[in-house]
């Protein structure tokens, strides 16, 4: 299973974004201090989810590279 996470510290506490990705299912899971935020199932190709972190824009990216994944955390 693919696990990141990311910490946001431009807010008065830090924020931390997990990313689940299940290897075998492909079901993503995000979530924003340990509440979910994004469920999606079956995800076996590139996204990308949107969601904010107070007034703040943020992305998160799953791009396929042929058999394997890279996770990024982008705040627009």
């Amino acid at each position: 299973m693919g696990q990141f996470t990311w910490q946001y510290v431009e807010t008065q506490q830090p924020q931390t974004v997990t990313l689940y990705h299940g290897d075998t299912t492909g079901h993503v899971l995000v979530t924003l201090n340990s509440k979910i935020v994004i469920i999606d199932f079956k995800v076996r190709e590139t996204k990308s989810y949107s969601f904010f972190i107070n007034e703040e824009f943020c992305e998160v990216k799953i791009t396929r590279n042929n058999d394997s994944f890279n996770y990024t955390f982008e705040i627009d």
